[in-house]
C-alpha cells in the first residue's frame, strides 16, 4: 500500500512539475509504466498513465499519444473493459504506421499487437489473435527482440492450448524453457502449463514430472492451491484415488480461514472431492461432503454448478437405496439446470454482443484507415495537377486506374465483410446444434436415471410422479430440438429451404434435414452424434439424396460440394 502511495504521489508531482524537462519527465514515466507492466500490475501504473496523458498533450512528440493509446488499451482490456480496450489499440494500431521508421516503432507495433492477441483471446476470438500474433512473430524475426519473441511464443502457446493443440503449445513451453531469461515467474508457469497440457492429453506421469520441476518454485498461496489441485487432478487420472483424496483435503485444509476469497475455488474442490469419494464407494462421505459444497456455493451463487451439484446428491441417494430423496434432489436439479442453461444462453449472447461491437470497432478502423489512404491519393493527385493539364491522356488513363482500383478494393472489402459475416453465423449456429444436442442427452441420461428410480420405488405415489416426470421429459426432447433448430437455421439460410424444394419438391422431411446439415459441412459423424442414429444409417441416406438430387451416377460430384451451392 506504502509503495502504491508513493507511485501515485510521484506521478501526481511530476505532473504539477512540468516544465521544459517535459521529454525527461515522460522517459521516466514510460519506464514506470513498462516496469509495472512487467510485473503485471496493471492496476499500479493507472496513476502513471494519468500523469502521461496531461503531459504528452504538452509536447509535439507524436510518438507519445500512440505509446498512450497502448498503455490505456492494455489497461482497459486487462480490467475487462475489452470495447474501450480496443478501441485505443485500435487507435494505437492505425496511427503508429504514421510514425518514422525505427527501432522504437517497431518495437511498439509489436507490443501493440501482442496486446491485442492477448485481449481477442480473453474474447475467445481465437483467430483474429492467431493474426496478431502471427504478424507480431513475423516482425520480430528482422527486428530481434529477445523480450518480446517470449511474450509472443508464450501468448502462442496459450492460445494453441486454448485450440486444443496440446502438444504444438507444449512445444513452445519447453523452448521457452530453454531461454536464459524469462518473464516474471516463467519457469514456474511454462512447467505448471506443460504440466496442464499433459493432464488434458490424460498422460498423468508426464504431468506429474512438470509439476515435481516447480515444488521448490512456489511463492505464494494462489500458487500452492493450483499445484496441489492438480496434483490431485493427476492421481485421479492415474486411478490412484486415494492418494488424489490426500491432495484434495490438502487444499481445503490449505484455504482454511480464507474460504471467503477462494470461494469459488472452494466449492469447485469440494465438488470433486466428493466425485472422487462417489467413485470410491464412500457413499456417505461422499453424501456428507455434496452437502457440504451445496451450502458453500450458496455463497459464490453458481447456479450451473449447484445444478451439477444436485445431480451428484441424487446419484449418491440413489445409491443409498434413498429413492424419495434422490427424487426430490432430482427434480431441484431440473429447475436450476433450466436456470443455469438460460444464464448461460444469455452468458453466450452478451459474449456475442461484446464480439461483434468489437469487430464492428475493428471495421471502423479499417475503414478510417482505407479513407486515410483515398484522401492521402487525392492529395497526390492534386500534386500532378500541372501534369494532368500538360499529359492530359496519361492522366486520364492514370485517374481510370486509380478509381478501378478503388471500385475494386470496396467490392474486395464487400465481399470480405459479407463471408465473414456468413462465417460468424455459421460458427453460432453449430454451436448452437452442438448446445441442443448436449440438452437432448442430459435429458436422455435423466430418463434412464428415473427409469431406474421407479424400478425401486414402493409406493404408487412415487412411481406415478416419475412416470409424469418422464413424460414430461420426453414431449420435451421430441418437439423441441427440431423446431428449434429449424428456427435458427432459417434465420442463417433463410431462403435455402425454398431453393432446395423448388429444384426438388420430392424431397422429404428428413431429407431437407439432412441437406441442411450438409449446407453447415458437417460431417457423417457430427450428423449421426446430433440425430442419434448410426453412421451408415447416415451413409445410406446420403447416397438415397445423391440420386434423388440427381447426382448418383457422377461420383467426381462431392454431395456436401453440390448443397453448398445451392
Amino acid at each position: 500500500m506504502k509503495r502504491r502511495l508513493v507511485f501515485i504521489i510521484f506521478g501526481l508531482s511530476m505532473v504539477y512539475s512540468a516544465n521544459a524537462n517535459d521529454y525527461k519527465t515522460l522517459d521516466k514515466l514510460t519506464s514506470t509504466i513498462d516496469s509495472l507492466f512487467n510485473e503485471l500490475k496493471y492496476n499500479d501504473a493507472a496513476p502513471f498513465i494519468n500523469a502521461m496523458e496531461v503531459l504528452a498533450e504538452k509536447t509535439n512528440d507524436t510518438y507519445y499519444p500512440v505509446l498512450l493509446d497502448y498503455y490505456k488499451g492494455s489497461y482497459s482490456c486487462v480490467n475487462s473493459n475489452y470495447k474501450e480496450g480496443f478501441r485505443s489499440l485500435n487507435e494505437a494500431q492505425n496511427n503508429v504506421k504514421k510514425l518514422p521508421n525505427n527501432d522504437k516503432k517497431t518495437a511498439l507495433d509489436i507490443r501493440i499487437r501482442l496486446a491485442l492477441s492477448g485481449c481477442f483471446i480473453s474474447c475467445d476470438m481465437l483467430s483474429e489473435a492467431m493474426i496478431q500474433l502471427q504478424k507480431g512473430i513475423e516482425e520480430n524475426e528482422s527486428f530481434g527482440d529477445n523480450n518480446l519473441q517470449i511474450k509472443l511464443e508464450n501468448n502462442l502457446a496459450a492460445l494453441y492450448s486454448l485450440m486444443g493443440k496440446q502438444d504444438e503449445s507444449t512445444m513452445i513451453y519447453k523452448k521457452m524453457l530453454q531461454e536464459p531469461e524469462l518473464f516474471t515467474r516463467g519457469f514456474f508457469y511454462c512447467n505448471y502449463n506443460i504440466a496442464n497440457n499433459f493432464i488434458n492429453k490424460g498422460e498423468a506421469d508426464s504431468a506429474l514430472y512438470y509439476l515435481n520441476r516447480i515444488q521448490d518454485d512456489i511463492e505464494t498461496k494462489q500458487e500452492r492451491l493450483l499445484v496441489t489441485k492438480k496434483y490431485g487432478d493427476v492421481y485421479a487420472l492415474k486411478g490412484d484415488m486415494t492418494v488424489s483424496i490426500d491432495y484434495f483435503e490438502k487444499v481445503i485444509q490449505d484455504i482454511g480461514d480464507d474460504t471467503l476469497a477462494y470461494i469459488s475455488n472452494y466449492a469447485s474442490v469440494k465438488q470433486t472431492y466428493a466425485e472422487i469419494l462417489y467413485r470410491m464407494g464412500c457413499e456417505n462421505d461422499a453424501l456428507r461432503e455434496t452437502e457440504n459444497a451445496l451450502q458453500i456455493n450458496e455463497r459464490s451463487g453458481n447456479i450451473s454448478r449447484k445444478a451439477n451439484l444436485l445431480h451428484l446428491k441424487s446419484n449418491i441417494l440413489s445409491s443409498l437405496g434413498r429413492n424419495e430423496e434422490a427424487l426430490s434432489s432430482l427434480q431441484e436439479m431440473l429447475v436450476f439446470q433450466d436456470s443455469a442453461n438460460k444464464i448461460q444462453n444469455l452468458h453466450e449472447v452478451n459474449q456475442l454482443m461484446t464480439k461483434q461491437e468489437i469487430l464492428s470497432l475493428e471495421k471502423e478502423y479499417k475503414h478510417r484507415e482505407f479513407v486515410e489512404q483515398l484522401k492521402h491519393s487525392r492529395e497526390k493527385m492534386g500534386m500532378f495537377t500541372i501534369i494532368i493539364v500538360l499529359l492530359g491522356v496519361v492522366a486520364i488513363a492514370l485517374l481510370l486506374w486509380n478509381r478501378k482500383r478503388i471500385l475494386l478494393k470496396n467490392k474486395q472489402i464487400q465481399e470480405e465483410s459479407l463471408k465473414f459475416e456468413l462465417e460468424a453465423r455459421n460458427r453460432e449456429l453449430a454451436s448452437n446444434v452442438v448446445s441442443l444436442m448436449k440438452k437432448n442427452e442430459v435429458f436422455s441420461e435423466i430418463i434412464s436415471k428415473l427409469e431406474h428410480i421407479k424400478e425401486n420405488a414402493v409406493k404408487d405415489e412415487t412411481k406415478e410422479a416419475l412416470t409424469k416426470v418422464k413424460k414430461e421429459i420426453e414431449k420435451t426432447i421430441d418437439g423441441s430440438f427440431w423446431d428449434e433448430f429449424e428456427l435458427r437455421f432459417k434465420n442463417v439460410h433463410s431462403d435455402f429451404y425454398d431453393k432446395l424444394i423448388s429444384q426438388f419438391p420430392n424431397l422429404t422431411s428428413n431429407e431437407l434435414r439432412l441437406c441442411a446439415f450438409l449446407k453447415m459441412n458437417l460431417s457423417t459423424k457430427d450428423i449421426a452424434s446430433i440425430t442419434g442414429q448410426n453412421p451408415r444409417s447416415i451413409d445410406k441416406a446420403r447416397e438415397r439424396l445423391r440420386t434423388k438430387l440427381g447426382i448418383s451416377n457422377d461420383k467426381t460430384v462431392s454431395l456436401a460440394s453440390f448443397i453448398q451451392r445451392i
